[in-house]
C-alpha cells in the first residue's frame, strides 16, 4: 500500500516517460513533494518498484526525474523521486505554494 507523507496538488504538465528504452507519455494529474501521479493509455506496462526517468514540461518549466513506480493503476502510475536536483525543488516549492493553480494549467 501507498504511504503518502506529502499533500499533493493538482497539477497538469505534459510527461514522457523512459521506460525499458520506451518512450510513453502522459500528463501529470497532481504533484507533491515526494512524488506525483501520471495519467497514461490503457494497456501500457510498467511494473511496480521500477526505475523510470521522466520528462516534465509546460509553457516555463522542463525538467528530467529518477523516479520509482510505487502504484500501476487503471488510470495511471504513481511515481516517487528518488533524487532532488535544485530544478525540482524549485518547481516542486512553486507548485505547491501557489494559492492559484489555474495558471499553471
Amino acid at each position: 500500500m501507498e504511504r503518502r507523507w506529502n499533500d499533493r496538488k493538482p497539477v497538469q504538465l505534459n510527461a514522457i516517460i523512459n521506460s525499458n528504452n520506451s518512450m510513453i507519455t502522459g500528463h501529470t494529474e497532481n504533484i507533491g513533494m515526494g512524488g506525483l501521479y501520471l495519467n497514461i493509455a490503457p494497456g501500457i506496462h510498467i511494473s511496480n518498484n521500477q526505475a523510470v526517468q521522466i520528462s516534465l514540461e509546460n509553457d516555463s518549466h522542463e525538467i528530467s526525474i529518477r523516479t520509482t513506480v510505487v502504484r500501476v493503476d487503471d488510470g495511471g502510475i504513481a511515481v516517487k523521486f528518488n533524487d532532488y536536483p535544485p530544478r525540482l525543488l524549485s518547481m516542486l516549492k512553486q507548485f505547491i505554494n501557489e494559492d492559484d493553480n489555474e495558471s499553471l494549467h
